[in-house]
């Protein structure tokens, strides 16, 4: 069993948001702009805990990197990358905030959406091309881009669509996973780590990024998204596949002889009401919140094992908070309700 520091909200401040203010002072600073664009820009690229590039710093730092200021224009183009992903995410599941803020397209507009997504995808690979990287980060990083947009386009044509739980495991595994997984293994890439290390991180990688999304997922049934997306059961209402979900339809077939979807068409006005009250309930405090509990736990063990191919480090230990910590209140509370806490 590793040994594991705490990642609380205290220790994120201390340790890892220098990092995070590191790579935003890059974005505002160092990247150019038109002066027309700056607007849409900064409000693209602004907000979040910077999560993936500080991956990327640990990967390098546990694989015994020993410049990590080389690291800002790479993780700095993971981030506008991330972002342009987000801006079409919400364009596209029609979410009016993030992290309780109001959406790019809900300021700007659908049209500029689509526009800036693309535009901060073309500033991603401006940046990394300047910033020189090895062949092999060019063919990861590209390959990473393709999963991430294959998996939005996956859970794009399986709307509506039988609910199959490694349906929805691939589709996370692409517009999530892929991006943390490389996130980690670049940093170990790019500090000359053996190939042993960066599989080991890319194991690690794919199975954070799994529970990361699925945590999501659960907190879109929960209520939670009310407060950080300005909506809550979207997942629900607009039919779309998540582990969540997989794991309720399956009980319904298992219970009903139908699927999830059926059953919601066969309800009517007070019947639906109900149901969806108690499948709230069941993902705050009861049986779908046990079972993705225990699917995620899993996974995390999983990461955890892949964790032992490192050498003992503080940073190995950190690594393993994280994968704890992701499920703490503090990680996934509006931007706001941060800022007002006691930290």
């Amino acid at each position: 069993m590793l040994e594991t520091l705490k990642l609380s909200e205290n220790f994120y401040q201390q340790y890892l948001n220098p990092i995070a203010k590191t790579v935003e002072k890059y974005l505002l600073n160092e990247v150019n702009i038109q002066q027309e664009l700056k607007t849409m820009y900064i409000k693209a690229v602004t907000g979040g805990m910077r999560f993936r590039p500080i991956l990327q710093y640990l990967g390098y730092l546990v694989a015994q990197g020993e410049t990590p200021e080389i690291l800002t224009p790479y993780a700095a183009s993971l981030e506008i990358l991330h972002k342009a992903s987000l801006i079409h995410d919400d364009l596209i599941d029609q979410d009016t905030h993030r992290r309780g803020e109001v959406s790019f397209y809900s300021c700007f507009g659908p049209e500029a959406a689509i526009a800036i997504g693309d535009y901060l995808v073309a500033l991603s690979l401006k940046v990394l091309f300047h910033a020189q990287p090895p062949r092999e980060y060019w063919q990861r990083f590209i390959l990473m881009h393709e999963l991430l947009c294959e998996g939005e386009l996956l859970e794009v044509c399986c709307l509506g669509q039988e609910i199959d739980i490694f349906a929805a495991q691939k589709i996370s595994q692409g517009k999530t996973a892929s991006l943390i997984q490389f996130s980690l293994s670049s940093g170990a890439l790019l500090a000359g780590a053996p190939p042993k290390i960066q599989t080991a991180l890319d194991e690690y990688g794919l199975k954070l990024g799994m529970v990361f999304q699925t945590i999501n997922d659960l907190n879109n049934l929960t209520g939670l998204d009310k407060l950080v997306k300005g909506a809550a059961l979207t997942d629900l209402k607009k039919r779309r596949s998540s582990v969540p979900l997989a794991m309720l339809d399956q009980k319904i077939k298992a219970t009903e002889g139908q699927s999830l979807w059926a059953k919601l068409d066969t309800l009517e006005d007070q019947e639906l009401v109900f149901f969806i009250s108690s499948l709230q309930k069941s993902a705050q405090q009861g049986e779908l919140q046990e079972e993705v509990t225990v699917f995620c736990h899993k996974e995390m063990q999983a990461a955890r094992n892949s964790l032992l191919e490192l050498p003992p480090s503080k940073i190995r230990n950190i690594l393993a908070a994280v994968s704890e910590e992701i499920f703490s209140s503090w990680f996934w509370r509006p931007e706001k309700g941060r800022e007002n806490s006691a930290i």
